[in-house]
């Protein structure tokens, strides 16, 4: 291999590694502004547990129970297999109010106590 050769392929390995370490800040940068954002609308990147209540929501139309939808409250939910069918567990941000999975279960969350 010529000196030439070897130059060229040093250079675009370092330009390799200079995307890389770039689209890391950059989905630095992209999870911190979700974060933000999350928190500017009562929102948390994690469940609180400081107040955490459940209630079940049945929803019926004409008269037949309609199910209510798991990640409600849940922006870019990662769902996982249970016995019961999908539950999500994480996701970027868990507003305040927000479904886990489908089983009409809402839950009520704070990082304040408040009544």
């Amino acid at each position: 291999m010529s000196k030439a050769s070897r130059n060229r392929s040093k250079a675009s390995e370092k330009n390799a590694q200079q995307r890389a370490q770039e689209a890391r800040r950059r989905r630095r940068r992209q999870q911190f502004a979700a974060a933000q954002a999350c928190r500017a609308e009562h929102g948390q990147t994690s469940e609180q547990t400081i107040f955490h209540i459940h209630a079940h929501l049945t929803v019926v139309v004409d008269g037949a129970a309609r199910q209510v939808p798991a990640a409600i409250g849940i922006p870019g939910a990662q769902p996982q297999s249970a016995a019961q069918g999908p539950f999500i567990s994480s996701g970027t941000c868990f507003y305040w109010l927000h479904t886990h999975a489908a089983d009409g279960i809402i839950h009520i969350e704070s990082p304040v106590r408040r009544v």
